[in-house]
């Protein structure tokens, strides 16, 4: 079933849909999705905010400079794409993220004195009366960034 699904995309939509299955992944875990991500973008469209840098405000943004210039033949995205291309950006977030704290975990058990100096390190950034924790906080903590530089050397999260 995977291989027809790869090698006739088109034709496996209504076959999922007409069996309510899909080759990949639970259907009512995609329609969740769906949903959600409509109702995301629903609500950017409505509410478009200038200081959020994520990829689909990018994409959003691109589509309402497009509706200024109201150019013909400008290709937009249409929701079922732009969904595609957040569950794309999940999935793919997902596994390399969880593959990099996995093997900084291996790491950092298996390195005693890293794990120590790591855990100063966030000691004298981080003081105990901290609500929220901010990105800049994080930002400065350069062995924080040399461990997790240096865990993706050792364990690239892709094979090249």
């Amino acid at each position: 079933m995977d291989v027809i699904a790869i090698l006739f995309p088109r034709i496996m939509i209504p076959i999922t849909n007409l069996f309510k299955f899909s080759a990949y992944y639970p259907q009512d875990s995609l329609a969740f999705f769906r949903d959600v991500s409509a109702k995301i973008i629903e609500q950017r469209k409505q509410d478009p905010d200038a200081s959020r840098v994520d990829l689909l405000q990018l994409m959003l943004n691109a589509e309402l400079q497009d509706d200024e210039n109201e150019s013909k033949t400008t290709k937009r995205l249409s929701v079922e794409e732009l969904t595609g291309q957040m569950f794309i950006v999940l999935v793919a977030g997902y596994e390399t993220t969880a593959s990099l704290l996995q093997y900084a975990a291996y790491v950092l058990a298996t390195n005693s004195d890293v794990q120590d100096k790591l855990i100063a390190e966030i000691d004298n950034c981080i003081s105990e009366d901290v609500q929220e924790l901010k990105y800049d906080v994080i930002q400065d903590m350069a062995y924080l960034d040399q461990v997790i530089n240096e865990t993706l050397r050792m364990y690239p999260p892709l094979a090249s």
